[in-house]
């Protein structure tokens, strides 16, 4: 048989430059049809939560911010629809969203995933903070949810323990605790906090509102009850009108713990739980991977793992409270108007601090100064929460005072001292390796 030739697939007339560049041009130009079709796809993500007010958009900045280091630029490739605020509206605004074909829908609590899931089946909805998905029907399990919702939960053993241990602490006499709610809650929080309270041999009062005009009355109820003290677990109506139910426990002097820190900024005692801010800038992650093709059903729900424990001294103060050293210690931030914007410190080669007289700021912190009885002058090294410290006269005698004053200073991680006895002036001291540490 007659074998029939095959021409080479590179020519000896064509050079292999231009060989390869044909082959890379293809390439290019078959990648540019796909690029530019993803270029012009628009997403559009519904975010639905009545704990937030109508016109508080910076409270999920985080959200946009964290979208838009993967990629989805609102006003660019993403459109945000909003629908917050009004609970009574709450099936309205998912109906609004539904029907406007969003890609994703985000929620915060229980009452908005239920809404949403009631809305539609097949649009994919990222939870923020739902106390238990699965006791609530959202998911079939927290390793699979095997249904359109996924995202992050609130429920972490433990939490409604740390809320009794935290308030005891700070009201050691209280002998009743009352929890504060929309509703009762799930099964397994509610356990966890009548074995805590029994632990430490205290009672619970469980405090059901339903709006904001509910909050004096209750409140005013629950004080003749013998309530010392509330708790506000995740919530989103308390949420939304945090600043009414602090003032209503204000009004009948009730020092509470509260689930969130912007609480502690409307005047709340204490607040302990996870950042919303970094709740929401999870929640994004969720949205890209569905929007990436990911399936909810697929994608297993997570829970927080750092907490801030956040106290209000001006609250305190006025409560007449004496929160304990021990409680100040362990805070992550320590809100104080009066105390953190007045502290300063001085820095290797700055001014140097006179020793007769207050060289800094005076600092409001409620920790009492330590009076040296050994000594004709007295030295004070006050530490609060805020990692803000002050002092007030230096010694300039006695090296034995200023040994054990120098101990407290190593301990409250500030720099010591060293007195110049020509000018009689005290300096800073600083390690030579630079690190910070002496």
């Amino acid at each position: 048989m007659k074998k029939t030739s095959q021409e080479p697939l590179l020519s000896p007339d064509m050079p292999r430059r231009v060989f390869m560049g044909a082959i890379a041009g293809g390439l290019l130009g078959a990648r540019r049809p796909a690029e530019a079709q993803e270029a012009k796809r628009i997403y559009t993500v519904g975010l639905v939560s009545i704990g937030t007010g109508p016109g508080q958009f910076g409270l999920w900045q985080s959200f946009i911010d964290a979208m838009r280091e993967r990629g989805y630029v609102e006003g660019r490739n993403l459109v945000v629809k909003r629908a917050f605020g009004n609970p009574d509206r709450l099936a309205g605004m998912l109906a609004e969203l539904v029907a406007g074909r969003v890609d994703a829908i985000v929620t915060t609590g229980p009452r908005e995933t239920r809404t949403a899931q009631r809305a539609t089946a097949t649009i994919p909805i990222v939870m923020t903070f739902v106390e238990d998905p699965v006791a609530e029907g959202f998911v079939k399990s927290l390793a699979q949810p095997g249904t359109n919702a996924t995202g992050l939960t609130s429920l972490v053993p433990g939490l409604s323990q740390k809320y009794v241990e935290l308030l005891n602490e700070a009201l050691p006499a209280a002998r009743r605790f009352g929890v504060v709610a929309t509703r009762d809650p799930v099964p397994e929080n509610r356990h966890e906090l009548e074995a805590a309270v029994k632990a430490r041999g205290l009672t619970v009062l469980f405090l059901v509102v339903s709006q904001p005009v509910d909050f004096d009355t209750t409140l005013a109820r629950a004080k003749r009850d013998g309530v010392t003290g509330i708790i506000a677990p995740v919530d989103g109506v308390t949420f939304l009108h945090r600043r009414a139910l602090v003032e209503a426990a204000s009004k009948h002097r009730l020092p509470g713990i509260y689930w969130a820190r912007e609480y502690a900024e409307a005047g709340g005692l204490l607040t302990y739980g996870a950042g919303l801010a970094d709740l929401r800038r999870h929640a994004a992650i969720y949205v890209d991977k569905i929007l990436r093709g990911a399936r909810p059903a697929d994608l297993p729900i997570e829970q927080p793992t750092k907490f801030d424990l956040v106290i209000n001294l001006k609250t305190a103060k006025a409560l007449g409270l004496t929160i304990p050293p021990s409680l100040l210690l362990r805070a992550d931030q320590v809100s104080s108007k009066r105390c953190t914007p007045r502290c300063r410190w001085p820095h290797a080669g700055g001014t140097p601090w006179s020793s007769r007289s207050a060289a800094w700021s005076p600092c409001l912190c409620p920790l009492k100064p330590r009076r040296q009885a050994s000594s004709r002058s007295w030295s004070t090294v006050k530490r609060c929460g805020s990692q803000c410290v002050s002092t007030s006269r230096l010694p300039a005698t006695r090296p034995r005072l200023w040994s054990s004053t120098t101990a407290r200073l190593a301990w409250a991680r500030i720099p010591a001292f060293s007195l110049d006895r020509s000018t009689r002036r005290w300096w800073p001291v600083f390690s030579s390796s630079g690190d910070g540490r002496w």
